[in-house]
């Protein structure tokens, strides 16, 4: 029998390749007269895999008796829905759970088992039941025994809920549990706890953490917040490892999958992916992410959209959205609004420019609570829906994402517990920067490493553990390049004690940001940015000099004279030092579009695409001397924008592919032109002519 693994970013069943592109359909939700409709219609939009949950609590009929036949009720019959995707020729992606989740009651467990926190060995035992019972089922349907089952979910968007399980979970003061079990595995005993805490603690089992910051100054303060964030993602890992391992000993031999919450603070996505075997995001942006009636300066939602889904390219070897918002559930709809076609095609597009290489829509087929599907409960597609289906999965196949090489030398450097501790992934002015510069980028992970990154920007907030810091010290030795912008860099350790690993210079002075629009010169490149003004009297490098250009009025009482004496002032707001093989620069100045495109042009790393036009993004991957260009408009209205190639290697003259449309024409290299709906996206293939 084959075996099944992941590899160069596909399923691989035996020598046989098999893209992550499925659909989410479930049987017990659906008349079983049509299922066999809406295979066929899922057929018609281009799928070949689907993925369903398993419910606990329906299949269950008392405890410890199940029914997987349709014997009490027909859509219970699992064995017969599992059958008829064999027969039609559909790989599976599986998710029995314990729980799913999925808008069903209690989350897809019993009632019994819904107030036992996943932690303990009393939900423990109960799941053990059912993991035992529904892989007895599923096993013989393991593609390794000659089955259509390639993917594994144990659980679901794993979760401590610690907020609602705080005595157990050792929050409340009323007892000791679950954190003080981390704290043991963490530091060993009170004495290094209480160092670390700057606490008197008798007993580990008295330590209790602070949810939220009481005090930004006190370090062993900050110390106990942090390790309230730390041990949710050692809870999530632990719960999630031993869901994995029940499997894996009951014969589940397939890639197993975990997928988390796009927040990025509950689960910690490297500690995740260590568990097991790839990592997805699921996704459920507001329809084309609730921009207004212009491109949002900063992207909100679609920039944190973007860099979620790059950061899955840092530790999984399949980056993949497990589930990617195709309808909304009753409730949430207020809040999403109505998706249209359009959304659908945007949402695509982005999570393709960002470098993902597989999803699963979720729900591809209609079910009760659930609006806005391709395919209604009768397995017939909406017309009005089904075409952007059928051509996003036609681009797909063309494009073929896992063969593809993402263009860029652009890194940013995020540590993911920072997402809990600091909202680094909600509020980052320099990934603001980057969106409204289009410029693409991959993400760092300190302990993970980059993938191909010359040129770093950091990123994260300014605490970082001091091994970290160390890595970072290294890479630029090696022949990297890191540049940090004011204040944004490591300036306290794990501890939040003062350590400045990198070695960045203190400014002699910092100048008001009022009226403060400075232009600096890097290279040959100048850059425009706004705000204070970090000023070193001699540098311990190359001064990048900044000059005072005419900044905004503060009233329009003032005076011209009182900003127009003042142009063409200037400072040393920065420098570039060499480190080892590689450099560091640091920017007195806060990161701005302006200035990004001048370090990279300046410091001679390529942009590889930039889009003319405001509100559009662009990015640029290669396949055996093929360029693959994907773009999406936020703007409201169509927009036909100039793309500049840099660093792409190709001739004065191209040929230009329009995936969506199929239409090809002729184009020169230095006016590539591109028609992009409004809210909406696109690919096109490019070639020298």
């Amino acid at each position: 029998m084959p075996d099944v693994r992941i590899e160069g970013g596909v399923i691989r069943v035996g020598a046989q390749r098999v893209p992550l592109i499925a659909g989410e359909v479930h049987y017990w939700r659906l008349n079983p007269a049509r299922w066999p409709h809406v295979l066929a219609a899922a057929r018609r939009l281009g799928l070949r895999m689907l993925a369903t949950y398993v419910p606990w609590e329906y299949h269950e009929l008392a405890p410890g008796r199940f029914d997987f036949h349709g014997t009490s009720e027909p859509p219970r019959d699992l064995v017969g829905f599992l059958e008829l995707l064999q027969h039609e020729g559909f790989w599976i992606f599986i998710r029995p759970g314990p729980y799913i989740y999925a808008e069903w009651p209690n989350a897809g467990v019993p009632d019994r088992v819904v107030t036992l926190p996943r932690l303990g060995a009393a939900y423990r035992r109960e799941a053990a039941v059912w993991m035992r019972a529904v892989t007895d089922v599923l096993r013989p349907y393991l593609a390794t025994r000659g089955g259509r089952i390639v993917l594994w979910q144990p659980d679901n968007e794993m979760d401590l809920f610690s907020h609602w399980f705080e005595d157990p979970c050792g929050l409340s003061g009323r007892q000791a549990g679950f954190f003080q079990e981390f704290l043991r595995s963490a530091y060993g005993d009170v004495a290094a706890l209480n160092a670390a805490w700057g606490t008197a603690c008798a007993r580990l089992e008295d330590a209790q953490p602070l949810a939220e910051r009481p005090n930004a100054f006190d370090a062993g303060a900050l110390t106990r917040h942090k390790d309230y964030w730390r041990f949710q993602h050692w809870g999530t890992a632990e719960a999630l490892r031993w869901h994995a391992d029940e499997y894996r000993a009951l014969g589940v031999d397939v890639p197993l999958v975990a997928n988390f919450y796009p927040g990025g603070d509950v689960q910690n996505w490297r500690e995740v992916a260590k568990v097991v075997d790839l990592c997805g995001i699921d996704w459920y942006p507001q329809n084309e992410f609730g921009a207004g009636p212009g491109p949002a300066p900063t992207g909100g939602e679609h920039r944190r959209f973007l860099d979620t889904c790059r950061y899955q390219r840092a530790f999984s070897p399949l980056p993949h959205l497990a589930e990617f918002e195709c309808g909304v559930w009753h409730g949430f709809h207020d809040y999403v609004g109505v998706l249209t076609p359009n959304h659908y095609r945007l949402t695509a597009f982005s999570a393709l420019l960002a470098g993902v290489q597989g999803f699963n829509w979720y729900m591809l087929a209609e079910r009760d609570n659930w609006y806005y599907c391709p395919i209604n409960a009768r397995g017939d597609p909406r017309p009005e829906l089904a075409e952007v289906f059928m051509g996003i999965h036609r681009v797909v196949q063309a494009c073929d994402p896992p063969t593809l090489t993402k263009l860029t030398q652009t890194a940013v450097v995020l540590e993911p517990v920072h997402i809990g501790t600091d909202r680094i992934m909600a509020d980052n002015p320099v990934l603001d920067a980057l969106y409204a510069a289009d410029i693409d980028h991959e993400i760092y992970d300190p302990e993970l490493g980059a993938r191909s990154a010359g040129l770093m920007l950091y990123a994260s907030a300014d605490w970082l553990p001091r091994a970290a810091q160390e890595r970072l010290v290294h890479w630029i030795a090696d022949g990297g390049t890191l540049v940090v912008f004011q204040g944004r860099f490591p300036q306290r350790d794990e501890h939040f004690r003062p350590y400045n690993g990198l070695g960045v210079a203190p400014p002699d002075r910092i100048l008001s940001r009022l009226g403060k629009q400075v232009s600096v010169a890097i290279g040959a490149h100048a850059g425009i940015a706004e705000g204070a003004v970090w000023v070193w009297d001699d540098p311990p490098g190359t001064p990048l000099v900044g000059t005072q250009v005419a900044g905004r009025q503060q009233a329009v009482e003032n005076a011209d004279k009182w900003m127009t004496s003042c142009i063409g002032r200037q400072w040393p707001c920065g420098y570039v030092e060499p480190r080892g093989c590689g450099r560091l620069v640091v920017l007195g100045l806060p990161p701005s579009p302006s200035l990004l495109r001048a370090l990279h042009r300046g410091l001679g790393f390529p942009l590889y695409a930039q889009a003319e036009l405001s509100g559009v993004q662009t990015a640029v991957f290669e396949r055996a001397g093929e360029y693959f260009l994907f773009a999406v408009n936020m703007n409201n209205a169509d927009v036909r924008t100039r793309v500049a190639l840099d660093g792409v290697p190709v001739g004065t003259g191209l040929v230009v592919l329009d995936l969506w449309t199929e239409q090809r024409e002729s184009q020169a290299a230095d006016a590539l032109t591109i028609l992009v709906p409004r809210r909406s996206g696109g690919a096109w293939c490019v070639r020298s002519a």
